[in-house]
């Protein structure tokens, strides 16, 4: 019975050692340098991120101008509207179990300002919701939790075109509505 369900599922088993490796040494590459330079740069959205790349590397979401453009707008946008709604200073979070009003608002705002950029430059990359997010509650909106958000960012969309460069036939999966036939894993 496990011969027949192997073999059955053998090209898919392999596709998912292949996916969980490429995402696996993206993230081991940014924890590496964590912990070599005592900097927290490993944050929520490097996993989603992580995972595009090595999974879908094909679609418009893991195209690294993409992933550029959004985590970019995210983080700006985040950072401007903590500064319009009046948080710069006030570093409360959702580390304080919850949020007031007026900060599901700034959140609202944030997320809506970071969608509505991501469409208009036709730079789609869902983690960059979760980067805004992020920063726009107050859990990674200053000091070194913004810089190591930044730096960790960078490092993964920079790890995944060198990974890009030297493995051009890496196709991830096809299936989850990816298009074997198109290729827009470079700029």
């Amino acid at each position: 019975m496990f011969v027949q369900w192997y073999r059955k599922n053998r090209k898919f088993l392999k596709r998912g050692v292949k996916i969980a490796l490429y995402g696996s040494f993206l993230i081991f590459i940014v924890v590496f340098f964590e912990h070599f330079f005592k900097f927290p740069l490993l944050t929520a959205v490097l996993g989603p991120t992580a995972y595009v790349f090595a999974a879908h590397p094909q679609s418009e979401t893991a195209r690294i101008r993409n992933a550029t453009i959004g985590h970019s707008c995210a983080v700006l946008v985040g950072v401007s509207t903590l500064a319009v709604f009046g948080f710069v200073n006030n570093h409360t979070s959702l580390s304080s179990l919850s949020l007031s009003w007026y900060q599901v608002l700034t959140v609202t705002v944030a997320l809506f300002l970071t969608l509505f950029l991501l469409e208009v430059l036709k730079s789609h990359h869902a983690p960059a919701a979760g980067t805004v997010i992020l920063i726009s509650s107050g859990l990674a909106s200053y000091g070194l939790h913004l810089i190591g958000l930044v730096v960790g960012l960078a490092s993964i969309i920079l790890m995944a075109a060198i990974l890009n460069h030297f493995l051009p036939n890496y196709k991830g999966s096809h299936h989850g509505g990816d298009s074997p036939k198109v290729n827009q894993r470079h700029w």
